[in-house]
């Protein structure tokens, strides 16, 4: 008869319950008010950017002590509506939101205040994509007067319909009370369904093939510029999308090595931009996609598996903060689908497919030579003479 040895592995003071390591009390609020005004027309989507502008400048004095407590604001013009952000410790969001709301709502136009933000708007045009063409921008832009803005803010907020995202250190009556503080503070009107935005994209009929050409505004700009986009289909297809999600991950590799290191046409080869004219930009893609195509139907099945382990698996790559768990769930709120499982779906609807689905697909819709695929491309020319180019 013997005692066991001592298990070293057997705790000696097992915990009772469980130590909080970290505590993450942050939160965001996305309050977005949905409405039709803010992009009827350049004329409504310029007020509107301009009543933003005007917003968020009162509110530099007045949230400065926000700022300085971790608290932080944004608003932005959606082409969809209106939509306010706050972020910070959640113990005082609600005052935030509040205070946000309030200038909202109650924004007084103060013209000096807003000559300045319309020179500010003015340049923005050169740093960002619009919806609208920047030259019609900059025509409506100059007869726009803080009066009109002032007019304008009724409409914006009258009649609208309130989505409110609330993520983080955050509870559900948290949640409905700064919902609560919302309406409460807007007063709005419901906005009949059939009034809301709805997001479509631009269908292109099978076998078109157009191309629209536009000369570069900068007679100095030596580079010429093609986007060229192929319709697949509709964007609720979940199986349209896996197979969109693996066609690129198969040629990110090689349309980069092609298109930028071989024949070196330009810096970013998913809206290229070249020395070389639109004309041949264009072909040396056709010729790259009509090579590829081949080069699918050679795959070996194990290199094909390989790829679809890596489209499934960053798909599925854990998120690592609260702000990117936050910026997914509300591109699915603003891009009206409220899909906020799309990425399991789309892992495993990558698994399912087989190279025979993927050849088939590229036959019809991304090789040059279907008669049912549909093409778009955009040419900017350079005005550049050709020994400034050289």
């Amino acid at each position: 008869m013997h005692l066991p040895h001592k298990n070293d592995f057997i705790p000696e003071q097992p915990a009772k319950a469980p130590i909080l390591i970290k505590h993450n009390d942050n939160g965001n609020i996305h309050i977005y008010l949905r409405t039709p005004v803010t992009s009827i027309t350049v004329r409504t989507e310029l007020i509107t950017s301009l009543f933003v502008h005007l917003v968020c400048d009162a509110l530099v004095v007045n949230l400065y002590d926000a700022n300085v407590s971790g608290l932080g604001y944004e608003l932005i013009n959606h082409s969809g509506g209106l939509e306010i952000y706050v972020n910070g410790y959640s113990d005082k969001l609600h005052v935030l939101v509040e205070k946000v709301l309030h200038q909202v709502r109650d924004l007084v136009v103060r013209k000096h205040r807003f000559h300045i933000e319309q020179v500010a708007l003015y340049s923005d045009f050169f740093r960002s994509k619009r919806s609208f063409a920047l030259e019609d921008h900059s025509k409506e832009l100059s007869g726009i007067t803080a009066d009109d803005v002032e007019a304008f803010r009724p409409q914006l907020l009258t009649q609208c319909q309130i989505e409110v995202l609330a993520n983080g250190n955050l509870s559900k009556t948290a949640a409905l009370s700064i919902t609560d503080l919302v309406e409460q503070t807007l007063k709005p009107q419901p906005l009949p369904s059939s009034q809301l935005p709805v997001a479509r994209s631009l269908v292109l009929p099978p076998g078109s093939n157009f191309i629209y050409s536009r000369d570069l505004q900068d007679p100095e700009n030596a580079n010429h510029c093609i986007k060229y986009s192929l319709y697949a289909g509709n964007r609720s297809d979940k199986t349209l999308c896996a197979k969109l999600h693996l066609l690129s991950q198969i040629t990110k590799e090689p349309c980069f090595n092609q298109l930028r290191t071989t024949k070196q046409l330009g810096y970013v080869v998913s809206s290229g931009h070249s020395e070389r004219d639109c004309g041949y930009l264009e072909s040396r893609i056709n010729n790259f996609l009509g090579a590829f195509e081949q080069t699918l139907q050679n795959m070996s099945n194990k290199d094909f598996e390989c790829y679809k382990n890596a489209a499934s698996n960053s798909i599925l790559a854990k998120l690592t903060n609260l702000d990117q768990e936050d910026a997914r769930f509300w591109d699915h709120i603003t891009n009206d689908s409220y899909d906020f499982v799309q990425a399991d779906t789309d892992a495993e609807e990558i698994r399912k497919l087989s190279k025979e689905d993927m050849i088939e697909f590229f036959a019809d819709f991304i090789s040059p030579s279907s008669s049912k695929r549909a093409k778009l491309s955009v040419h900017l020319i350079s005005q550049a003479k050709r020994s400034q180019r050289a």
